[in-house]
């Protein structure tokens, strides 16, 4: 059904997309804490950058601009996400009756 650079397109612009949309949502549930620090952690893995990084992506793969603004915007939305996952942190919260 998809060939060439539209399954480039269809990875890129939908799956990979998915996959950070549930990880943005995963990461801070996980992290723990209460309703202000979830808060907190949804409000630092949602990104702007991130997501027109990911759409020129995707649109650079479907116009077939070369392969290297593709890897550009692939890094520039990698580094975003890494930058974001490590600022929300996997250590979990105390729980508040242990004290």
């Amino acid at each position: 059904m998809f060939d060439g650079r539209w399954a480039v397109v269809v990875v890129v612009g939908g799956y990979a997309q998915i996959l950070w949309g549930s990880l943005s949502y995963l990461m801070p549930m996980l992290r723990g804490g209460g309703p202000a620090r979830l808060s907190e952690g949804f409000a630092t893995t949602r990104s702007w950058l991130g997501l027109v990084a990911a759409n020129a992506a995707a649109l650079a793969a479907a116009i077939g601009i070369p392969v290297v603004v593709l890897a550009g915007a692939v890094g520039v939305w990698a580094l975003d996400a890494a930058t974001r996952a490590a600022r929300v942190g996997t250590a979990r919260a105390g729980r508040p009756d242990a004290a």
